[in-house]
């Protein structure tokens, strides 16, 4: 989750203009950058000025919300109802 997070908060950054690095063990996956948009567009950058602890938390319980909803649909596509 660690590096989740930190991978979420560098993509975050960088779309809104910041100039930092992509962490090397990273989750490079565009599904991330996908997220961070739709977050942004949503909030702009309300957390750009968040300590980077807290911003990271809530960064990662955005995405893994927003992952678990798709994830629910697709169950649902495939008719597996719960």
């Amino acid at each position: 989750i660690e590096n989740f997070g930190l991978s979420l908060e560098a993509r975050y950054l960088q779309l809104l203009g910041e100039d930092v690095s992509f962490p090397e063990n990273g989750y490079p996956g565009e599904d991330l950058i996908d997220s961070m948009r739709r977050l942004i567009s949503t909030v702009g950058d309300k957390y750009l000025q968040v300590a980077p602890q807290l911003r990271r938390e809530i960064l990662v319980k955005y995405a893994l919300k927003e992952k678990l909803e798709q994830m629910k649909e697709d169950l649902t596509d495939f008719g597996v109802n719960y």
